[in-house]
């Protein structure tokens, strides 16, 4: 008896041990940091359990849009509900997100209905893959019990995300499902962004931190559109602008108020602000490989921030209800109509793009692009301009040393080319 005793004694504290890593390992933070307040839209991966049909897909994780999810995952709009995927396959979900109390969790959906023999550990990893564990749903639905549950019972399914601005850039924030063996700049390569913002959103050191099956927070950078300027005279406030805000002045002028400049400056504050909000559809956020419809689904909108930070828009495929027409997307003084390119020469090319719509009136610009060696990535507009690309090109600037000599202050006066007429 006494034998017994020392051998059970030293197994139950082992098991007592294991059973202890276990549940500290299953208690993850709740959703993404989010010090924001607002709400935006978010993406996250889900990895089907078994052979699955979209319809299905929807029911369980609340999207009423079909065409949400399509444009999610970039299949062709005309992807029927009744496509199935395989087991295994990662598909991405769209949700609205939420942030309080410093998390970001979906805005209380999905709701999942308990069904006979249920467990939160099942459902949280074998119906939802993982994407939550099940202490953050028994946390978020107050249950004091993770072992009492009823069948019938509504249960919230937060899913992790963000509303916060990366770099001082608004992104869509995506859980990205680690993939066996990634590393941290792997996956920053894919995606667009870099090792540092990665490790650093996640709270994580290193690579060594990545656990396989787990979702991280990936951001995803968007395109926009073209804002179009009222006039020549416009264009050139919004370059003097940007050359005050080089060095390091831009937003001191807009609450000093006084002078020629800063008077300037505030109307190109206001026309910014005017032009961004001017159209229906703003703000038009579309992340990095994914697509949207909007103008009353008459305009399709592809992002490949790789390329560019310009939405490519073009007339959706889509048959609109009661014999509706949409307006016309023609480029005014020119030939040709929305998503439109012509080959000016070998490295530079015009294309006719989406600038946003009012009512029945769909805007578009001519837009002049190239890929000449010499000017890579420059862009220039007849009366339009890419307001949060040229912001990103110059914020960079606003941390750097003010008192710059005037052959730096000249050379960098030069590079606004994105604001030059054609």
């Amino acid at each position: 008896m006494v034998f017994s005793n020392i051998i059970f004694f030293p197994i139950l504290f082992l098991l007592c041990s294991i059973f202890s890593i276990h549940s500290t390992a299953q208690t993850q933070t709740l959703g993404f940091r989010c010090t924001n307040t607002t709400t935006c839209n978010s993406l996250v991966d889900y990895r089907l359990p078994n052979t699955t049909s979209i319809s299905s897909i929807l029911k369980l994780f609340g999207v009423k849009n079909l065409r949400s999810f399509l444009a999610a995952n970039n299949l062709p709009i005309t992807t029927p509900q009744t496509q199935t995927f395989p087991a295994s396959q990662i598909l991405k979900i769209p949700f609205p997100c939420f942030c309080r109390n410093g998390v970001g969790i979906s805005d209380h959906r999905p709701i999942y209905t308990v069904l006979p023999e249920d467990g939160l550990d099942h459902i949280a990893a074998d119906v939802f893959s993982n994407i939550v564990t099940y202490p953050q749903i028994q946390s978020v639905n107050n249950i004091s019990d993770p072992n009492n549950i009823l069948d019938g019972q509504k249960l919230w399914i937060p899913l992790p995300c963000s509303c916060d601005e990366v770099d001082g850039e608004t992104v869509v924030h995506y859980g990205y499902m680690v993939a066996v063996g990634n590393t941290a700049s792997e996956i920053a390569l894919q995606f667009n962004t870099t090792e540092s913002t990665l490790l650093y959103l996640n709270g994580m050191n290193s690579s060594l931190d990545l656990i396989d099956d787990t979702i991280i927070d990936v951001p995803l950078m968007p395109c926009s559109r073209v804002f179009l300027l009222n006039s020549l005279k416009e264009k050139d406030l919004v370059l003097e602008f940007f050359v005050k805000f080089i060095k390091g002045k831009g937003w001191k002028i807009l609450t000093e108020r006084k002078g020629e400049l800063e008077n300037k400056a505030l109307k190109f504050a206001h026309l910014w602000y005017k032009l961004q909000n001017n159209s229906s559809d703003y703000p038009l956020i579309v992340p990095n490989g994914t697509y949207t419809l909007t103008a009353n689904n008459c305009v399709q909108c592809e992002c490949n921030a790789a390329n560019s930070r310009i939405l490519e828009c073009k007339p959706s495929t889509i048959i609109l209800p009661q014999g509706q027409t949409c307006p016309s997307m023609q480029c005014v003084g020119s030939d040709f109509n929305l998503g439109a390119t012509t080959f000016d020469s070998n490295c530079k090319h015009s294309r006719c793009s989406y600038a946003g719509y009012t009512n029945r009136t769909i805007f578009t610009t001519v837009t002049h692009e190239s890929t000449c060696p010499s000017s890579p990535s420059v862009f220039s507009f007849k009366h339009g301009i890419n307001i949060p690309s040229v912001m990103s090109k110059y914020k960079s600037y606003e941390s750097q040393d003010h008192k710059t000599s005037t052959s730096v202050y000249r050379s960098r006066r030069r590079l606004p080319t994105v604001l030059a007429s054609t």
